[in-house]
């Protein structure tokens, strides 16, 4: 497999990180993941944007290169090097090695690395995340290299054999799922939680805000997990698609899909 450092395609094998790297001693980075459908990323502009804020509100200088063009050929040649046309791109931004907490420099390195995707699958089994919670700040809002709340979320998940578990903040309000923005549906009304509540801003779910505004405008609420038990529906939504909730703690869900046509097509395209 090849991947995109800096700017360069070069084989998995010939990519090594020094035992100074910032990433793996304090976790000093930002990441995305990006699906790609027919040889295509998806809403690139969206990701790129998305960095751009998380690169600045984490202090971090991108290479002097580092452009929505530059990232599009790069992606572009990397798909073609791996014949990828159904998957998913793991781009990281770090800083580079240098300094302790105080990094000596705030210029990254970029790395972009195929994964393969899992097709987007219903809830069967769902709960409320007991042992983690999320602090909201003004970096929840990306995916940082710093994952752990939602590591010991999923390991709880494992734990209790269930395919989801939904996070509350430290203010006991919804905030997401361990890899996935929340929404619900009561009646013919859609809600989310807001941003401030310290969910990731995801793609996917701007697409759905975007796609719904001219008709059934997404309401962003802060409120308790008690909502959740007059939902006529849940979902989540990430990079993947979106994925409907079955059954949660003890309550049966409508699984059927009802967001309109319309933002279905949006979302695929």
């Amino acid at each position: 497999m090849k991947v995109i450092y800096n700017s360069r395609l070069v084989e998995e094998a010939d990519f090594k990180l020094s035992m100074n790297d910032r990433a793996f001693q304090y976790g000093d980075g930002i990441f995305e993941s990006i699906a790609v459908r027919d040889s295509q990323p998806s809403f690139l502009d969206r990701h790129y944007s998305r960095l751009e804020r998380g690169s600045k509100a984490l202090k971090m200088i991108p290479p002097e290169d580092f452009d929505l063009q530059t990232l599009t050929l790069a992606i572009d040649q990397l798909l073609v090097a791996n014949t990828i046309e159904h998957g998913r791109l793991r781009l990281q931004m770090w800083r580079k090695p240098g300094g302790l907490y105080s990094p000596s420099t705030s210029t990254c390195n970029f790395l972009i690395v195929p994964q393969q995707a899992m097709a987007p699958r219903p809830i069967e089994n769902s709960d409320i995340c007991k042992d983690t919670f999320i602090a909201p700040n003004q970096y929840s809002p990306y995916k940082t290299c710093n994952a752990l709340p939602y590591v010991l979320a999923s390991i709880e998940k494992t734990e209790k054999s269930l395919d989801e578990l939904i996070i509350l903040n430290y203010h006991q309000q919804l905030c997401e799922c361990t890899s996935s923005n929340l929404f619900w549906v009561m009646g013919e009304n859609i809600y989310t939680p807001t941003i401030d509540t310290g969910c990731i801003d995801g793609i996917m779910r701007s697409v759905v805000l975007d796609a719904q505004k001219q008709s059934n405008p997404v309401r962003e609420v802060a409120v308790g997990a008690e909502i959740l038990s007059k939902a006529d529906q849940i979902f989540a939504t990430n990079a993947s698609g979106i994925r409907y909730f079955q059954r949660f703690i003890n309550r049966n869900l409508d699984a059927k899909p009802r967001l309109e046509e319309r933002l279905l097509e949006y979302v695929i395209s």
